[in-house]
């Protein structure tokens, strides 16, 4: 029994594909239906197209960026793009840590790529592919009037981010919770490690960005990309 459903966009050429299960299997499922997770810019773009009542907009879904934590006294968070993301590199390993109770721990050259690709501009950070978080800019929530101005909305949500902005205030979603790991939490860790970043759906979770979540191994997961498939004439 194939592990994923597919949503159709009507009058065009792309497809929404779900799949659930534990982080290995869901990414699995989704490759077999054609398609690659999805990053948050496009997801924002679609839930700007297709509307709150649509199932975009209904359900959370992990992206393809994560949340990288770094140790030590600064403990600085390290927002990675698709393209660096260490999670879909080997999913089934990121899996099987949360499987055996551990966190995901980085190898000391990929932690280091990492940080030398850190920038806190977020205009750079999309060349680089990675977002530098200090501590000290950590906000619990972030107003979405400013999603184009506050860096790390600008960096996952890219062109979409003012217009997501408008999409969540006209849903009467004024600010977003942003979930991430305490600092006293990263600071005992031995090793830099890595998280999943999910976006929450709408209704009862504000579209919350949450980098804080320990749940790959959750049966009840879910990954979400798009398939771009030939009309047939």
């Amino acid at each position: 029994m194939s592990n994923y459903t597919v949503i159709p966009i009507p009058a065009s050429n792309v497809d929404i594909v779900y799949s659930s299960g534990p982080f290995d299997v869901a990414i699995a499922g989704l490759r077999e239906g054609g398609a690659d997770i999805w990053n948050a810019e496009k997801l924002a773009e679609l839930r700007v197209q297709l509307g709150a009542s649509h199932p975009v907009s209904r359900r959370w879904s992990w992206v393809a960026e994560n949340v990288n934590y770094m140790t030590g006294t600064d403990a600085d968070i390290l927002v990675a793009s698709g393209q660096c993301k260490p999670l879909l590199k080997d999913p089934t390993d990121a899996t099987n840590a949360y499987r055996k109770g551990r966190e995901f721990n980085l190898a000391n050259t990929i932690a280091s790529e990492l940080r030398e690709r850190a920038t806190p501009d977020p205009e750079k950070a999309r060349q680089t592919g990675v977002f530098l978080l200090t501590r000290k800019e950590v906000k619990r929530t972030i107003p979405t009037q400013a999603f184009h101005e506050e860096g790390i909305t600008r960096f996952l949500f890219g062109d979409q981010a003012e217009s997501y902005g408008a999409f969540l205030q006209a849903n009467r979603i004024t600010e977003v919770p942003l979930y991430l790991v305490k600092i006293a939490y990263a600071q005992q860790q031995g090793e830099p490690f890595a998280r999943a970043l999910s976006i929450d759906r709408l209704l009862g979770l504000k579209s919350s960005l949450n980098g804080d979540g320990q749940g790959l191994h959750d049966v009840d997961g879910r990954v979400g990309g798009v398939h771009y498939h030939v009309k047939k004439r």
